[in-house]
């Protein structure tokens, strides 16, 4: 009997947790095509997509969309995919956000076909700052009238700058200092940047490193950029344990938006250890004394 008892407990839990897995409703997606940094006149274009619908269907979908006031909506949504009676209701339009509805307007036809709704902004920002898109409210509601939560929901609109400064700084790799104790100095060419800007150099053991190299990044050296020669700049030397350790290294400038936010530029990244420097000064170096001492940072020589 408890054995039966047990059997039928297991059952049931089975059943709970096949009902709690059930399908997403449908899937939605929301996504601009702004890239990392616009200009005063360009156009972001913003795509909504509701699709793989449950076969109940849906009566209608309200959607709210908030906007900084370096953008102006462009007063052209539109929509595909509606099945016949359903309609894109005129935008409800405030000075920062739009309200859109798409509706059965019969209200005896499911929605179950893909519906895709796209509208647009200018930039009309005079300066630099922060932009962005974003929901606000996004209600679905079922043909029983019913509100959806369970959506599978799939976002890509990151936030973006308006009119950024120029600036240009290339990673110029590695140099190494063979007298005293062995360290390595890392060097970037800096032909444009903005009054006031800051920059500098992030470094790190690359075997700490995981993911991107950024401010973020734990265990990470912050290290200043002194001149050294026209548009060159490089860092402080830094000691070394290893002649083999892989160094991680990228320089980077930090602006202010007119909001006064922190922005941060990053270019590119580079990986160096001693022995690669070496060798690579080994190419070109006469000087047989220098010579004597890279070939000593070097395990195949």
């Amino acid at each position: 009997m408890k054995r039966l008892l047990f059997c039928v407990l297991t059952l049931l839990c089975l059943i709970t947790l096949l009902a709690s897995a059930e399908e997403p409703f449908l899937k939605f997606e929301f996504s601009h095509d702004a890239s990392e940094s616009v200009q005063k006149g360009d156009t972001v274009v913003c795509t909504v997509k509701y699709s793989d619908i449950d076969p109940l269907g849906l009566s209608s979908v309200e959607l709210t969309v908030e906007y900084s006031d370096g953008l102006e909506y462009n007063r052209d949504a539109s929509a595909t995919g509606l099945q016949s009676a359903w309609t894109l209701w005129e935008p409800n339009v405030s000075e920062d956000s739009i309200k859109f509805g798409i509706v059965d307007d019969s209200v005896i036809t499911p929605g179950v076909k893909d519906m895709t709704l796209t509208f647009s902004f200018k930039v009309i920002s005079e300066g630099f700052d922060g932009e962005y898109i974003r929901i606000t409210e996004n209600n679905i509601y079922d043909f029983d009238i019913n509100e959806v939560k369970n959506v599978a929901e799939s976002i890509n609109a990151p936030v973006f700058v308006s009119n950024l400064p120029e600036t240009s700084i290339e990673n110029k790799g590695a140099s190494l200092r063979i007298n005293n104790s062995p360290a390595l100095r890392f060097g970037a060419e800096i032909t444009s940047i903005p009054a006031n800007a800051e920059y500098g150099m992030l470094v790190i053991e690359s075997d700490k490193l995981v993911g991107e190299l950024t401010h973020s990044t734990e265990n990470a050296d912050l290290l200043e950029l002194k001149p050294l020669a026209e548009n060159v700049f490089v860092t402080d030397a830094c000691a070394i344990a290893s002649n083999t350790d892989s160094y991680t290294f990228r320089p980077f400038v930090k602006l202010v938006t007119d909001s006064g936010n922190d922005y941060y530029l990053y270019f590119n990244t580079l990986e160096r250890s001693a022995e690669q420097v070496a060798l690579a000064e080994l190419e070109t170096e006469t000087d047989a004394e220098k010579v004597k001492m890279l070939k000593a940072f070097c395990s195949d020589t």
